[in-house]
């Protein structure tokens, strides 16, 4: 599951390492955060990448994802929490862990709230909560496993 999926490119990556399954993303589209960030462009994007049929897409709210408790191995969300405020971010991180399967793993890149995000997993019960610097200084990447 990708949470925040824009254009789909990680969504798309993700796709194409699978051997089964199917990568799903979802995201609100909102067009006044991203312009070129459409469900037709993921759509497009994966035609052309060859995963069009490995991947879903669905519009929905990271603070509500509609799907059911433990449902995905892997949940990636990149550069989309600092949309939100600190209320939806914890909420989001909440709903992330619930469709986690027991010890699936999450991955969120983030250009702040590093430290912040680290101690709410932690707190929530992750273990092994690591930061790994991507090599760009804003860049950090939180890695939890459930």
């Amino acid at each position: 599951l990708d949470v925040g999926c824009g254009n789909g490119l990680l969504l798309i990556g993700a796709a194409q390492k699978l051997t089964t399954g199917t990568a799903v993303g979802v995201d609100l589209w909102r067009h006044d955060l991203e312009s070129h960030n459409n469900r037709g462009s993921v759509l497009r994007n994966a035609k052309l990448a060859g995963v069009a049929d490995r991947i879903r897409v669905k519009d929905a709210d990271a603070r509500a994802l509609p799907f059911a408790d433990g449902r995905f191995d892997v949940v990636t969300s990149s550069l989309m929490l600092h949309h939100m405020d600190k209320a939806g971010r914890e909420t989001a991180v909440q709903q992330m862990l619930r469709v986690l399967k027991p010890g699936g793993k999450l991955v969120i890149v983030e250009v702040a709230f590093a430290d912040r995000l680290q101690k709410l997993l932690a707190d929530l019960g992750s273990t092994a909560v690591n930061r790994v610097p991507l090599g760009l200084p804003v860049y950090k990447q939180i890695v939890a496993i459930k």
